[in-house]
């Protein structure tokens, strides 16, 4: 069996029987298993609130409630978690639409023996839309900060007294770098160079700093 690591698997399935073949197809394919099973709406959306997953694996018909309903209610708790459907027989038009939806996989409850790998495909899956998500906003924060300090100079550029903009300007740079604060030093040499706050932003709840003589006459170094 191939050598997986821990796995935290949330089971959304009523019979008890079907359980214990889930377990043993993951254990088999070399998953260090930990899983809890649930049956309602409530019990999967109580699981999910006060725990982590790793993955979350629903049958695709319960008395209570089905599959699909399961993993509408765990992408509005956890984005992105990874998700498989497992079910007795079902049409092909069944499996498309749960795979346009955005689950993760669909398998057949007699090929169980695919489980570990598609559990592992769907988290790589999972990894990857995250990394892709964080680059994309990383870039887009960086978008945001050259446009802000680009309007920045223009602003200062075009006025007589930089104290009249700077409240404005270092607002508009907080804002698009995420940040809760932002300043503006100003250096002046003696021997080696010595910063002093001359003004600061403070995002809505941060605590201003201004005055802090740690912010007075520093060296960087």
């Amino acid at each position: 069996s191939a050598d997986r690591s821990r796995l935290r698997a949330l089971l959304v399935e009523d019979n008890p029987d079907d359980e214990a073949l889930i377990i043993h197809a993951l254990r088999r394919g070399g998953f260090d298993v930990d899983h809890l099973r649930v049956e309602t709406a409530e019990a999967l959306r109580d699981a999910l609130a006060q725990d982590s997953w790793d993955v979350v694996i629903a049958d695709y018909a319960l008395p209570a409630f089905s599959g699909p309903q399961a993993f509408v209610i765990a992408q509005m708790q956890e984005k992105d978690l990874p998700f498989i459907l497992v079910s007795g027989t079902v049409g092909e038009e069944t499996i498309v639409e749960a795979v346009r939806q955005g689950i993760d996989d669909y398998l057949m409850k007699d090929t169980l023996r695919r489980l570990p790998g598609a559990v592992e495909r769907a988290i790589e899956a999972s990894r990857e839309r995250t990394r892709r998500k964080l680059a994309e906003e990383a870039l887009q924060r960086r978008d945001a900060i050259l446009s802000s300090v680009g309007l920045a100079a223009k602003r200062l550029l075009a006025c007589e007294d930089w104290r009249e903009e700077i409240d404005e300007v270092l607002a508009q740079l907080g804002r698009a770098a995420e940040v809760d604060r932002s300043y503006l030093f100003s250096m002046r040499s003696e021997g080696h160079a010595l910063f002093t706050q001359e003004a600061e932003w403070a995002a809505a709840g941060a605590k201003p700093r201004s005055g802090s003589s740690d912010f007075q006459d520093f060296d960087m170094e």
